[in-house]
């Protein structure tokens, strides 16, 4: 083992063949889609809904005995 930290981009880069390679240090974070954002809200909107229903279902149902 070694105690050098190796570079991910310079790694496959030398696999490639191409060791003199300019490897970007940086690179670009992709924003997360529309459709997912809207997925993850109604996914949450319907989870509350739920939760509701059940505090509701609970308080109707657990101290009526």
């Amino acid at each position: 083992m070694t105690d050098r930290s190796i570079d991910v981009g310079q790694a496959k880069a030398v696999q490639e063949g191409v060791a003199d390679a300019q490897v970007d240090e940086e690179e670009e974070v992709v924003p997360a889609p529309w459709h997912f954002k809207v997925l993850v809200v109604g996914t949450v909107g319907y989870l509350i809904y739920r939760l509701i229903w059940l505090i509701f279902w609970l308080t109707g149902h657990a101290w009526n005995g």
